[in-house]
């Protein structure tokens, strides 16, 4: 439940933020101004300071029982949060104020939301395998891709802008920039091997990890 600011070098100790989730997995993200999105397992979202040396500011928690499941920061300085009841949340610049409700499928899908393309639309995806290209005003219905049969676990932007998505299947796919026609298909290993990450290196190559170790 804690999370720890590690200095640039590498070298010393890091600043510890404690602050009560009992969980912090994927759900972590760092806003335009600097600051640290932190989400967790009890359904809080924490705004921290860039020192990490004060109280964060905390947001409005959603449904009773909600976990975080990941957090993206916008390129308008908004956060989108997902969740385990199938919802996915864009909250206010500035403020801990409403955040506009996009409804993903039914309460019980889970829901990742892991890259932000570059003309700011949303990129989110699901335990039933789809995946949803959401418009960045939060307006209208989303572009639906088919990842596959299983749930998605991870995504990331290639250098050219298009999408990178891989399931919990061992696969991971390659979109078209303009999501039309079929991807590119890259087999990470067995089939039982989870992708859990996705990253883009600075000389365009794509890095993934496994749940095999």
């Amino acid at each position: 439940g804690t999370i720890k600011l590690w200095p640039k070098d590498g070298r010393g100790e890091p600043v510890v933020l404690t602050h009560g989730h009992k969980s912090v997995e994927v759900s972590l993200a760092v806003l335009s101004d600097g600051r640290l999105a932190s989400g967790g397992d009890d359904g809080a979202i924490k705004l921290w300071p860039k020192d990490g040396r004060e109280d964060p500011v905390i947001l409005p928690r959603g449904s009773e029982g909600e976990k975080i499941l990941s957090l993206a920061a916008l390129s308008d300085g908004r956060l989108a949060s997902t969740g385990s009841n199938g919802m996915i949340r864009l909250w206010p610049k500035d403020s801990p104020g409403e955040p506009v409700v996009l409804t993903q499928g039914r309460e019980n899908e889970w829901v990742l939301c892991r890259a932000v393309l570059p003309d700011g639309r949303l990129a989110c995806g699901s335990s039933d395998g789809t995946i949803q290209i959401w418009p960045k005003d939060g307006k209208g219905q989303p572009v639906f891709l088919p990842h596959g049969n299983s749930s998605v676990s991870a995504h990331a932007v290639l250098a050219d802008g298009r999408l990178a998505s891989g399931g919990i299947d061992g696969i991971i796919k390659l979109w078209p920039k303009d999501g039309r026609g079929e991807p590119a298909v890259l087999t990470q290993g067995r089939e039982d091997e989870w992708v859990l990450c996705l990253a883009v290196l600075p000389d365009g190559r794509l890095a993934s990890s496994s749940s095999d170790g």
